[in-house]
């Protein structure tokens, strides 16, 4: 009447399972933001390369705070390709008000050989006149100290290795309904990626949010690339990785993206982008990563996985209850993790569940089928995944205007 006893112990099992990752998420027995050493400020000249074809109403803002920095040698150049996308105006007024930021058009690009957006941080680099390169995106605020965390551990020595370049954690701080059902995916992944103690602080990744590197590795290890790619940042790390070189993850230099996704159209397009470029760019350590990741976290899909069989097996009830409890451990944990990083979803985190199953299925399926995405304004396909045999352009230099 009550079900077999292996059943009542597998979902006690799992009860108690789901408590001790409450426990360990509270008192960061997995997951710390310890860790940063304290590095010593640096006044070394930094350049600052955003491209800026965002449509997003707060753009200037946005590019402002960049401009702003509390740093003292530094140059900012906004980048777009041609004069008459979205941002060039702001670029060229901004650049007329400050003297240390320039305006830089690219000029069209090809989206058969390359994804726009390296077509723009290219045009930035050959105009850069500092040996440390910055690269931002241009849809967050950025702390006056951003910059100096950024530049700071560069060439300095963690943990027996030093730092060739560095980057930081992504919270999507969502505009919408639309964005905030995103973001509870998408951030709870962030935060179990950036702060388990594993993989903090060395990891294969980066986020083309924030990433700073000195100029020569840039211009003769990962710039080829880049000139015949669809993707920035995990080409990045994939080079470091394969070039035994460091990426640093500076954890206190947390940025909130203030993502407008407005349209499923355009949230869509996104999730297809990322999908197929984790797939096709993320360096095989990454994929440890991930894998480690999931097996860390398990009790995402040991609940459901429980509950379908009890459901096949012919007890619909136990069946239920294990998946009230899977349910219930998902809201809960990401109920904490929303008061850790700051985040507000009032009735909305109730659903959760619901949006991690619709939302994994249909990255999954763009993960293992995709090959065509959208950005911006155009339409690029991608075949085979990178490696370090993968095609480069050695003399890309020669394409892009440069300020001599």
């Amino acid at each position: 009447m009550f079900g077999p006893v292996w059943a009542w112990i597998a979902i006690a099992a799992f009860s108690a399972y789901c408590a001790g990752s409450f426990a360990q998420l509270l008192h960061h027995r997995r997951y710390s933001k310890a860790g940063d050493p304290a590095f010593p400020a640096v006044d070394v000249p930094a350049s600052v390369i955003m491209g800026i074809r965002s449509e997003h109403p707060d753009l200037e803002r946005f590019i402002r705070s960049v401009c702003d920095q509390d740093y003292h040698d530094f140059e900012v150049l906004l980048v777009s390709n041609v004069p008459d996308e979205p941002g060039a105006a702001v670029g060229a007024a901004l650049a007329s008000e400050y003297p240390h930021v320039r305006h830089v058009l690219a000029g069209p690009h090809d989206p058969a050989v390359l994804v726009g957006k390296n077509h723009a941080l290219l045009a930035g680099i050959v105009n850069a006149a500092h040996d440390v390169l910055v690269f931002c995106d241009a849809d967050v605020v950025f702390e006056p100290q951003w910059l100096q965390k950024m530049v700071s551990p560069l060439g300095r020595d963690v943990g027996g290795r030093t730092v060739h370049a560095v980057g930081g954690p992504i919270f999507i701080l969502p505009r919408n309904r639309l964005g905030r059902a995103f973001a509870l995916g998408s951030n709870v992944i962030t935060y179990l990626a950036s702060y388990a103690r594993e993989r903090q602080l060395f990891p294969a990744y980066v986020s083309g949010h924030t990433m700073a590197v000195g100029r020569d590795i840039v211009m003769t290890e990962v710039a080829p690339y880049w000139a015949r790619a669809y993707n920035d940042d995990l080409i990045l790390a994939y080079v470091l990785r394969a070039r035994g070189m460091s990426l640093y993850y500076r954890r206190d230099a947390v940025l909130r993206p203030e993502e407008d996704t407005s349209s499923w159209r355009g949230l869509r397009d996104k999730m297809v982008r990322w999908a197929i470029t984790v797939r096709r760019f993320q360096h095989p350590d990454m994929k440890r990563e991930t894998t480690l990741g999931i097996a860390l976290n398990a009790q995402f899909v040991v609940g459901p996985l429980l509950a379908a069989v009890l459901f096949l097996v012919g007890f619909p009830l136990l069946g239920l209850i294990a998946l009230a409890i899977a349910w219930t451990q998902v809201v809960v944990f990401r109920y904490i993790l929303a008061r850790r990083i700051g985040e507000r979803y009032g009735g909305l985190l109730l659903l959760a569940p619901a949006f991690y199953l619709f939302f994994g299925a249909f990255f999954m399926h763009h993960y293992l089928w995709g090959r065509r995405f959208h950005w911006g304004s155009s339409d690029y396909k991608v075949e085979g995944s990178f490696t370090m045999d993968s095609p480069r352009d050695d003399e890309w230099m020669a394409r892009y205007p440069s300020r001599d």
